[in-house]
């Protein structure tokens, strides 16, 4: 996505609020990965049964779906591995983590949409899966999370500007 206006910083009460007003367990799921993860909205909607490892908690983005073509392997929470079990396990997914009703890979403007939906429904603002994105480099590195730890983890290798842009709007 093309995102030519500037970013929407979010707190951890937005991202609380938000999750916590959101019923739909997948939809749910989807923003947690997203703040959990940092990663990008082509990377969430191309997540397979497969790249989720509910043994080890992680998530895998094959280097196929990264913009710089190098594989992660990120961390989720137990929390967020059960919820995903649960979802896998009553949607009785094959392949495609996140679905749609015709039973389709969800499509990135799907998603979009979903997070502008619910995103206006609490916080009375549009937010974009890139804004949860930074929500994510910012945090981390509030909380003393190393920087390098932080770029391996979402695949960019100078997380700088995000953090210059947000402390130049305090």
């Amino acid at each position: 996505m093309g995102n030519s206006r500037d970013p929407v910083y979010l707190t951890e009460t937005d991202i609380i609020s938000l999750v916590d007003s959101i019923k739909n367990r997948r939809d749910k799921i989807i923003f947690e990965l997203f703040y959990e993860t940092g990663c990008t909205v082509n990377e969430l909607v191309k997540i397979s049964v497969e790249d989720i490892n509910l043994k080890d908690n992680t998530l895998t983005i094959p280097a196929a779906h990264t913009k710089n073509k190098k594989k992660r392997i990120v961390q989720i929470s137990n929390k967020l591995s059960k919820k995903i079990f649960l979802y896998k396990q009553k949607n009785e997914l094959k392949k495609s983590l996140f679905v749609s009703r015709q039973s389709n890979r969800l499509t990135e403007r799907r998603v979009q949409q979903i997070m502008s939906m619910y995103s206006k429904q609490t916080l009375s603002k549009q937010i974009s899966p890139h804004d949860i994105r930074i929500a994510h480099i910012i945090h981390s590195f509030i909380d003393e999370k190393p920087i390098p730890e932080i770029e391996k983890e979402i695949g960019i290798q100078n997380i700088q500007p995000y953090i210059y842009g947000y402390f130049k709007q305090k």
